[in-house]
């Protein structure tokens, strides 16, 4: 009798402490269950075109989310985990509040509304072009619960753009003649692929042409 009484004292102490790892837990972490769902991922440069290169800088990244759950959330905040190659700008960082869509912080998110995450990033030029994963950890309390859920939020860097430059005309100006010095060459190129903001050209010319400056610039 008391050995099944010893038993019986231990099965009610192993479920209590069960029961509190369980609450505890739920306080800590909440569910896995996902109460916000990605409805939209926009990258944009810093040129507002929807391509990022390696190098590019100031890469806007915006995430909307809807809120799904009966019960309100508070205190929401999305938490960004970038991968190798790809950091926080100077002016950004990890963390953003959630914002409604008119741009104000929400501080209290019902069922159906949507809000948006925004951070800003800059791209090695090392990093590799293809998708790369990055992570949103959004965290906020429900019914007192401190809660958090994981988002793949996937961002694509292409390859450079190819360019095709092509001679159109090249000529001396003033005039040359065997023996002639400080003439000018001009060369007029035309670029028949991806617009070249700057670019920087050198030339070499044939045997007894002599040249004071290779290097040009467009």
């Amino acid at each position: 009798m008391k050995t099944l009484k010893k038993i019986l004292t231990l099965l009610l102490a192993l479920t209590l402490t069960m029961q509190y790892l369980s609450m505890l837990a739920n306080r800590t972490y909440g569910n896995t269950t996902h109460n916000f769902n990605i409805v939209y991922i926009n990258v944009r440069s810093s040129a507002d075109t929807e391509d990022i290169y390696p190098g590019s800088r100031e890469v806007t990244l915006k995430i909307q989310a809807v809120y799904q759950n009966d019960t309100p959330a508070m205190s929401v905040v999305g938490w960004l985990n970038t991968t190798e190659g790809i950091s926080f700008n100077a002016r950004s960082g990890a963390c953003s509040p959630a914002q409604l869509l008119n741009g104000s912080i929400a501080e209290n998110v019902s069922k159906g509304v949507y809000v948006a995450f925004e951070y800003l990033l800059d791209i090695s030029r090392s990093v590799s072009t293809g998708n790369h994963t990055l992570w949103l950890n959004i965290t906020y309390v429900r019914e007192s619960i401190f809660t958090h859920e994981l988002h793949p939020i996937n961002v694509t860097v292409s390859p450079y753009p190819p360019i095709f430059l092509r001679v159109v005309d090249a000529y001396f100006s003033p005039a040359s003649y065997p023996g002639s010095v400080d003439t000018n060459l001009y060369v007029i190129l035309e670029n028949n692929g991806s617009t070249i903001t700057s670019a920087n050209f050198n030339i070499t010319l044939p045997e007894n042409f002599t040249i004071k400056n290779q290097r040009a610039s467009a």
